[in-house]
């Protein structure tokens, strides 16, 4: 995983997870949304997900999460 801004990170797995749903939950006493979008790569050798945690008003903050794939 890395952090490329605020509430912002990319989630690298291998292999080809697009017939998973992904899925995200904020984690900690701070309440949060969360998003997530998956991009598999060209050779489908890996897939990113992205991954953005935002503040109750919707501003981008960095919150805990956990992320699952339903494969």
């Amino acid at each position: 995983m890395s952090r490329s801004a605020t509430g912002d990170y990319d989630v690298r797995f291998t292999g080809d997870l697009s017939k998973c749903a992904m899925s995200a939950t904020v984690t900690g006493t701070d309440p949060g949304l969360v998003t997530v979008v998956p991009t598999i790569a060209a050779d489908k050798k890996t897939t990113t997900v992205d991954v953005r945690t935002f503040d109750p008003a919707g501003a981008v903050t960095d919150l805990g999460f956990h992320l699952h794939a339903d494969c």
